[in-house]
């Protein structure tokens, strides 16, 4: 039997595991400790049942872990349904949602779910805010990409406080951010995009840390304040060094990872 490593999520550890016979996943957690009952959540063979393909691509808890989203592809385009179930019994709250991308993200009361759609180039382009409950065919358009060279993603930050909307090309980026507990706020941009820089972020107390290639080709890390994240407030933390690429940087409550 095949097992991937526990990822902890909260109180949960998640993780995937294949059956000796078997040719998809089971989707599980355990509580608290890696010894503990295992919950499966998702069965990949149940689901690939009629279909020549199925892929759960992503798979994401709601904060309080009572709710499961996840993404599942049937023909092996890379074109996702969305769907969210109850993560005790199963039972199936919302979905399919066709024409899914890559990312989703769900607001601090897990009422609310923020996930991509491809346009025709397979270039994921609008961002949707859907509330549970309602119906989907009424999902709000948060914000439309327009430039064909950028693809969005949604995320929430580590801490859990932040959403981060991230337009991105080959060689340029920008971000948006809006606090995980106003849903129904507005993205607010941090700074604009501009040829030939690329920029990330991400929240670690009252501060946000920025990686930007402004002049560090390997990448510099900088802060700036959440209450003034814009330009004129950016400060360094750690220097570019043209021997080390400063390719990710991980927030802790109490240290970083790079």
């Amino acid at each position: 039997m095949a097992r991937s490593a526990p990822q902890r999520h909260g109180d949960f550890f998640y993780y995937t595991r294949v059956e000796a016979g078997k040719q998809y996943r089971l989707i599980c957690r355990k509580r608290n400790a890696p010894d503990a009952a295992e919950e499966v959540l998702l069965d990949e063979n149940a689901l690939a049942a009629g279909n020549a393909y199925c892929n759960i691509f992503r798979v994401t808890p709601s904060p309080d872990h009572t709710l499961l989203a996840y993404t599942l592809d049937t023909t092996g385009a890379l074109v996702f349904d969305l769907f969210v179930i109850d993560a005790a019994s199963g039972a199936l709250l919302c979905g399919p949602i066709a024409n899914v991308a890559w990312s989703l993200a769900w607001s601090a009361d897990g009422g609310t779910l923020f996930y991509t759609t491809f346009d025709a180039a397979h270039r994921a382009y609008r961002l949707y805010r859907h509330r549970l409950g309602d119906d989907p065919a009424q999902a709000a358009l948060v914000y439309q990409e327009p430039d064909d060279a950028f693809s969005i993603d949604i995320a929430r930050t580590r801490s859990g406080a932040f959403l981060l909307l991230t337009s991105a090309s080959h060689t340029s980026s920008e971000v948006r951010y809006l606090a995980a507990d106003q849903p129904v706020g507005e993205f607010r941009l941090i700074r604009p995009r501009q040829p030939w820089h690329e920029y990330y972020v991400d929240h670690h107390g009252e501060r946000f840390l920025i990686r930007s290639d402004e002049n560090a080709e390997n990448f510099k890390l900088l802060e700036a304040p959440v209450s003034a994240p814009h330009k004129e407030h950016w400060r360094e933390l750690i220097p570019h060094r043209a021997d080390t690429l400063l390719e990710d940087v991980v927030s802790f409550r109490k240290h970083l990872v790079l």
